[in-house]
């Protein structure tokens, strides 16, 4: 398994694939200032930036950034096992409570597959509606939400239809084509710390959910060209 012991191999050849798409971090240094903390990034088209994040993470910390996948990933044996091996884990409560007990850095979509898999004409809307647990996570264990703004991906995969239009036992089957020589940048934000003294909870979550996502329409509006 590559988080057995390949890892540095492996990314090696995400090394290449980075200089391929001229990836870019901005403000890695927010991402190195905080212990535990949680993640969270827009979920292009089959988290394919994810790895370059976890790649410079681990050149610059040699730790694993841990992630969390939708159930339906685990129910795919070879991709369950890839994701495994890359230290990517179930996004159950269960496991995710695990990770932050360990100081663990852990990255998250909220979107999940629906997200990944939306077509072209939602890119880069966030599909979070109803998608609290993140932030109630960051309210209980007192620990920052640090949001990263990916941009490139969603340009360069275009996909035709939802996912799910086609499916197979609930597995998506998109139709795409891809123009690989897009650039791909990550933009690190500021962290946003969770309020601890409130007398309703959905309210606070509510509230922050909607001051993190101006944070990614904010981005996202300044950085991405339509047209």
């Amino acid at each position: 398994m590559i988080y057995n012991g390949n890892i540095e191999l492996f990314f090696r050849a995400v090394d290449k694939i980075e200089k391929f798409q001229n990836y870019e971090i901005q403000n890695f240094e927010i991402l190195l200032e905080q212990n535990t903390a949680l993640i969270v990034s827009n979920h292009s088209f089959i988290a394919y930036d994810m790895l370059f994040l976890m790649n410079n993470y681990y050149k610059k910390t040699g730790k694993i950034l841990r992630g969390v996948g939708d159930h339906l990933l685990f129910k795919i044996p070879i991709v369950k096992e890839l994701f495994l091996s890359l230290g990517v884990v179930d996004g159950n409560v269960k496991n995710i409570n695990r990770l932050i007990e360990q100081d663990d850095k852990i990255i998250i979509y909220p979107g999940g597959a629906r997200e990944a898999m939306k077509s072209s004409s939602e890119k880069y809307q966030l599909l979070w509606q109803g998608r609290y647990g993140f932030i109630k996570l960051a309210i209980k264990y007192n620990i920052p939400i640090i949001p990263i703004v990916s941009i490139g991906v969603e340009d360069m995969f275009h996909v035709y239809a939802n996912g799910y239009t086609l499916s197979f036992k609930n597995i998506p089957l998109p139709l795409f084509k891809v123009s690989p020589r897009q650039k791909i940048i990550h933009y690190v934000q500021n962290p946003i710390f969770p309020e601890i003294n409130f007398n309703d909870e959905k309210i606070v979550m509510r509230r922050m959910q909607r001051k993190i996502k101006k944070v990614f329409k904010d981005t996202i509006n300044k950085e991405v060209k339509y047209g």
